[in-house]
Formats: structure tokens, C-alpha cells, sequence
């Protein structure tokens, strides 16, 4: 089952007034992964316009997917790097050892 998400769009909330700018907006919607299934202008006015757009969503959580199951698996630990980010020894201790 699919799960949606959903947006009102309204050339008076928008402020669009050119169709440059409506036709960039609308590429952004779709870059965006937005899906108009509704669009509705004004006779001879395609800048006053309402629609409707939608995208796809997704549950937080599915039971079995591997994706989220590799997520949650514990990372395995890699020694530390030597390296000027390495922590500086406490004042008053000696460096450890160099090895050679």
C-alpha cells in the first residue's frame, strides 16, 4: 500500500507572475519527486491557477528490510589513526611510545 504525501499549490500563495517562473517551479516540484494530480487555471490566465500535488512516502520502519537490518548492525572498530588529530598526551605525561 502506498502512503502519500500531499501539497495545495495556489498562485495566489506562490506569487508567480510569469511562466518562466511557473514552469521553474514546477521543474523544481518534480525534481522534488511532487506528482500534480490536480491543476485547474483560469480561462485565459494560466498564472492564476490551484492544484494539487503528491509523492510517495515511506514508513519509518518495514518489517524485513535488509537495508535498515545492515544499518543497525554495530560498526566493527578500526585502530586509530597517527596522525596530528590523534589526542595529545595530558600535561606532565610522557608521549607513548613511537613505534619503530
Amino acid at each position: 500500500m502506498s502512503l502519500w504525501e500531499y501539497k495545495i499549490l495556489s498562485s495566489q500563495q506562490l506569487q508567480i507572475n510569469s511562466l518562466t517562473i511557473l514552469e521553474s517551479f514546477l521543474n523544481r516540484l518534480g525534481r522534488d519527486q511532487w506528482e500534480i494530480v490536480s491543476w485547474q487555471t483560469e480561462a485565459g490566465n494560466p498564472l492564476n491557477f490551484q492544484g494539487l500535488a503528491r509523492r510517495p512516502t515511506f514508513p519509518e520502519w518495514i518489517p524485513g528490510d535488509p537495508v535498515r537490518k545492515a544499518a543497525a548492525q554495530p560498526k566493527p572498530t578500526e585502530p586509530a589513526a597517527k596522525d596530528k588529530d590523534s589526542p595529545r598526551p595530558e600535561a606532565g605525561q610522557p608521549p607513548p611510545p613511537s613505534p619503530d
